[in-house]
Parts: C-alpha cells; sequence; structure tokens
C-alpha cells in the first residue's frame, strides 16, 4: 500500500508541476489501472478494474479548492470496451461425405458373412440446415451445440445377394446367376438432429476443435434394389422392416472449415424381430463454410 501510495503522490507531482506532456497520467498497479488527470482548476484520481474482457470504472476522486469530491461507478464506457469474445458456434459441417458401411453389432465395423455388405461401395452424405452452439464458459471454448441435419444413405451388399421381404420378414438371399446383378443395396433418406458437447479454441486465424455426443435420426423412403444384366432395375422390397428412429453415438475432430466424423448407431437399424440385426456406421469428411 505506501508503494502504491507513492507511485501516486510521485504522479500527482508531475502533473501539478507541468512535468509531463498535456493529457492523463496513466499508472498500471496490481492489476489495476491508475489515471491522473488535472486542468487549471482540479485534479481527478480514477480506478479501473479489469473484468473479463472488459475495462469498468470503479472509482473517482476529484480535489478542487481543498475539498474533495467522490465518485463511485458499477460501471462505465468511459475507457474503449475491449473485443467481445468470439461467437460460440457449431461445427456440424454444412456438407459431409463418407463411407457408411453395416456392422454387426454396436461399435463394430464389419457386417460379417451374414450380412454379405460391400463395405467399399456403402456410403452417406448431408447437409446442414440449422445449427447453434450455446457455451458454457466466458471464454467460449466449452459448450453445446446443435443442428438439423438432411442426407441419403446406402448400404451396398454383395451382387450376388438382395434383400428381400418374404411373409414379412426380411433376409438376405442369393441371386440366381442369370440374373447378373451388377449393384445390389439398401437405401434410405434421413433427418438427424445431433446434440454434441463441443471444445473449441481459436490458433491464429483458425480454429481447432473436437467434439462427443449423441444424435436422433429418423429414417424414411427405405426400399432394397439391384441392378444390372437383362433385368434391369428391380427394388424386391420396399418394406425392409426399418426402425424409423434411431440414436447415434458420434464424434467429430477439425481444424478451420475441414471436419472429420465419426458415428455409429446404438439402436438397430432393422426390427430385430424379424430382419438381420445391423448398425450403420460412418465415416465422413466435411466442410464447415460458415
Amino acid at each position: 500500500m505506501r508503494k502504491l501510495l507513492l507511485a501516486l503522490c510521485a504522479a500527482a507531482t508531475a502533473v501539478a508541476a507541468g512535468a509531463v506532456e498535456a493529457g492523463d497520467t496513466t499508472v498500471v498497479y496490481q492489476g489495476k489501472t491508475f489515471v491522473l488527470g488535472t486542468d487549471s482548476s482540479e485534479t481527478k484520481v480514477a480506478v479501473y478494474e479489469s473484468h473479463g474482457a472488459e475495462m469498468k470504472k470503479t472509482h473517482e476522486s476529484s480535489y478542487v479548492d481543498g475539498r474533495e469530491i467522490e465518485q463511485v461507478y458499477i460501471t462505465s464506457p468511459f475507457l474503449p470496451q475491449k473485443r467481445s469474445p468470439r461467437r460460440y458456434r457449431d461445427h456440424i459441417p454444412e456438407f459431409y461425405y463418407g463411407m457408411a458401411p453395416l456392422a454387426g453389432s454396436v461399435g463394430g465395423f464389419n457386417g460379417g458373412s451374414r450380412l454379405h455388405t460391400n463395405a467399399g461401395k456403402s456410403y452417406e452424405w448431408g447437409l446442414t440446415l440449422f445449427g447453434m452452439g450455446i457455451p458454457f464458459n466466458h471464454a467460449h471454448t466449452f459448450g453445446v451445440t446443435t443442428a438439423l441435419s438432411w442426407g441419403y444413405a446406402r448400404h451396398n451388399f454383395d451382387k450376388g445377394y438382395a434383400m428381400f421381404n418374404v411373409d414379412g420378414r426380411t433376409e438376405l438371399l442369393p441371386l440366381a446367376d442369370d440374373e447378373g446383378a451388377e449393384k445390389s443395396y439398401m437405401s434410405y433418406w434421413y433427418l438427424r438432429v445431433p446434440v454434441i458437447f463441443d471444445w473449441q479454441k481459436r490458433i491464429n486465424a483458425n480454429e481447432v476443435y473436437a467434439g462427443l455426443g449423441l444424435s436422433l435420426e429418423y429414417r424414411s423412403d427405405e426400399h432394397s434394389r439391384f441392378k444390372g444384366g437383362k433385368s434391369g432395375t428391380i427394388t424386391p422390397a420396399g418394406d425392409i422392416n426399418m426402425n424409423h428412429v434411431g440414436l447415434n453415438l458420434e464424434a467429430h475432430v477439425g481444424y478451420g472449415g475441414l471436419v472429420i466424423g465419426l458415428r455409429t448407431a446404438l439402436t438397430p437399424l432393422l426390427n430385430t424381430s424379424s430382419a438381420p440385426r445391423c448398425y450403420p456406421v460412418s465415416m465422413t469428411v466435411g466442410l464447415k463454410l460458415w
């Protein structure tokens, strides 16, 4: 305290004696900013304290003809305000595309011989229609984000097999040699709402980020189909006993506008009482444009 008083006295003496240039004198001490100013009739001492990104005046005293006038401020825009923290936003990409194999179990990547999957030709793509983020801290580095995505998924099978509905039960059956299928798959459209806990930090002009959460998915317009040879395009089943609502676990990491995503279903894609047990998985690359 003694050092502070000496610093203030020295600064006030310098101002009064005209030893400094015209204008206020600023002293920074233990994180607080003291501003001393004078004119022909009075001397003022103001104290500013830092609160996050803002500097606010908390105290001011004026000395005129031997009288002390004191003013206390709760908040005041006397000093220029520093820039507010950056906007906290979601990092669900506006467009994404990637592999989408069918797994035989939660967390798996292989459907096994029972599903006759062709993982290399299975894919999904999607567009994000809306996104938002809610920060949990003042620095806007951690919070929750959500979005609404619309997309299409196609899960391919070995070309010698196709998915049929036989008396209400979904089955993968071999195709006759003369049918000569070139492609065999099941597909559907979806609406997806992810809720992701997202960490993000700005590095230079870009952001680095990572997120983990769940997504709720609604599926529609499902069917199985195979193409090729003399048979052309055939749709053997429009009803494949799909579970129209599903729950997924998903994660992403990214830098700038590039997002890498991983998603695995926690609930079966098809009704297991009348269809093979399978879980869609996706590994995507996406673009976050704004």
